[in-house]
């Protein structure tokens, strides 16, 4: 194939291997579309490079269900789904099989198989075919990469140098292809004839702070995340993923998303790869379908706050470095909360509470990106899980989901009252340095909340609704929070030097009160606080 415009079919998606999946020993492979369908049961789950792109094939997997099991039952046989009882009679059948009805799938994709090449002189996969420059110019493949200089909680890959960073084999560019379209930072693309460079924002995911659950192999990832009804309990607006629909054209489209599975494929970019000697070499984008993301609750897969500045909902962002746990009060349904919660958590809670769903434990994953200046680029992922009793999901669980987060909360205060510690005995030693003390402060919180992290997880997974003394259970991690702060807190004490124990004469900000600040006041003022914050 020459470089340019593809002139010939290359790369099927259907049968080429590019989805890297972990096997159950743990080992990882690289299957094809239909494969990844076909041997579902015996994958864990997705192990690409980043979180962001075992989100975006997800969601491409998940349109495929949609598209064919909305409309055929678990036997191919033709029937759409009309009522409340039809999505969940169909999605017991299909839980029921154990695996994904393979010929199903095989038959409905091979009746669209021209529309997966990844070159193709007119349908490219997720492209648009024949995207050009004015000049000519071509921009290096590595734009399709994610760049993530900083923390990622399960892998990381940043931007390559080299002969590498020029070329690409097609399997590998067919997995950030999919994570373009979803994740994609904003600022200036390509200047491709009759496209938009400017002014289309992040891709959609990138909007948005995504939640999804997460089992024990791919099949039941697949079926824990096609939800059939919305929140209200009425039937979703399926619709009909891109490779049914028109192609489209270079230029941008302002266009709201019709359907859940539109949205699951949506092209938020116009694309083109171009290669030479079976490599992927270069790339154009520029911006592609763009909507407001106020009360898209057509998407199922992220939480929603009500914005006071826009008068609306918007999505709920995951921050990076904070923990799934300590935000647990925005990802699960309780009364406190004027939060609306992910269709998908809401999907897992009703089956539950039908008894269609019979597991003990349920996993979520929370992913999210923040984006540097001008969203410009890609600083961090957020990528963490929470695994909880699943009974805590149903009505049995709802005073529970209440109480633990209000325990978190309490917890939270606590953990801020170390940090005040920490700054009151830098003061005493003589430091009056704020910008430090606010770092040192921070610093102290951070590795007192990674040394709760893990037991909060253990205390989590272990509460079971059905048996356990509600007051006790909170307690009982607020007594362990207490006491490992307590030992942190006479570490940081015995650790302040003696200029800090025998102190310091300082002035109230506030009041120009003269008081003295010294080790033992600050631990004393400690103590009172955390014992108030118990008390409440």
């Amino acid at each position: 194939m020459n470089e340019g415009v593809a002139s010939e079919k290359a790369f099927n998606l259907l049968h080429e291997d590019w989805i890297i999946v972990k096997r159950n020993d743990g080992s990882t492979e690289e299957v094809s579309l239909l494969d990844a369908f076909r041997r579902a049961h015996e994958f864990r789950g997705l192990a690409g490079e980043l979180p962001t792109q075992d989100v975006a094939i997800l969601r491409l997997m998940l349109a495929v269900l949609y598209a064919v099991f909305t409309r055929m039952d678990e036997q191919g046989n033709p029937s759409l789904l009309k009522r409340e009882d039809d999505a969940f009679n169909r999605w017991k059948a299909l839980w029921d099989c154990d695996t994904i009805p393979y010929d199903i799938i095989e038959e409905y994709l091979l009746h669209y198989e021209d529309r997966f090449w990844l070159f193709h002189p007119t349908t490219p996969f997720y492209q648009v075919a024949g995207l050009y420059t004015g000049t000519g110019k071509i921009n290096p493949v590595s734009q399709i990469i994610s760049d993530i200089p900083s923390r990622v909680e399960r892998r990381f890959f940043s931007n390559r140098s080299g002969v590498p960073a020029e070329e690409m084999q097609f399997s590998e560019a067919a997995r950030w292809l999919v994570n373009m379209q979803s994740w994609d930072y904003a600022g200036k693309k390509a200047s491709v004839v009759g496209g938009t460079p400017n002014g289309g924002g992040t891709g959609w995911l990138g909007k948005l702070g995504v939640v999804y659950f997460r089992n024990e192999s791919l099949v039941q990832t697949l079926l824990c995340n096609l939800v059939l009804l919305d929140s209200s309990g009425g039937l979703l607006d399926f619709g009909t993923p891109a490779w049914e629909s028109e192609v489209a054209i270079a230029c941008k489209l302002d266009k709201d998303p019709r359907s859940y599975v539109e949205l699951l494929t949506w092209q938020s970019r116009r694309v083109l790869l171009f290669c030479e000697d079976q490599k992927v070499i270069g790339v154009l984008s520029s911006y592609g379908d763009v909507f407001d993301k106020a009360n898209t609750f057509i998407e199922q897969m992220s939480g929603w706050r009500e914005s006071k500045a826009v008068k609306a909902f918007i999505p709920v962002l995951h921050e990076s470095g904070k923990s799934a746990w300590r935000d647990l009060g925005s990802l699960l349904p309780h009364r406190e909360s004027a939060n609306r919660i992910s269709g998908s958590v809401s999907w897992i809670a009703r089956l539950r509470l039908e008894g269609i769903l019979d597991i003990p434990l349920v996993n979520f994953d929370v992913v999210g990106t923040e984006y540097g200046s001008m969203q410009s680029s890609i600083s961090e992922i957020a990528a963490d899980g929470i695994t909880l009793n699943a009974e805590i999901l149903t009505l049995l669980g709802q005073q529970w989901i209440s109480d633990i987060v209000a325990v978190i909360g309490k917890a939270d205060r606590l953990v801020w009252q170390l940090g005040i510690l920490e700054r009151d005995l830098l003061t005493a030693a003589g430091n009056d340095d704020e910008e430090s003390k606010k770092g040192s402060s921070a610093t102290v919180r951070e590795e007192m909340f990674f040394s709760l992290d893990i037991p909060f997880r253990e205390w989590l997974v272990s509460i079971n609704p059905a048996q356990d003394n509600q007051v006790d259970v909170m307690n009982n991690w607020l007594d362990f929070t207490e006491e490992q702060l307590r030992k942190r807190a006479n570490f940081l004490v015995q650790e302040t030097g003696d200029r800090a124990f025998v102190g310091r004469t300082i002035k109230d900000s506030k009041t120009d009160a003269i008081r003295i600040m010294s080790a033992p006041k600050a631990h004393d003022k400690f103590l009172r606080e955390i014992r108030k914050i118990r008390e409440e």
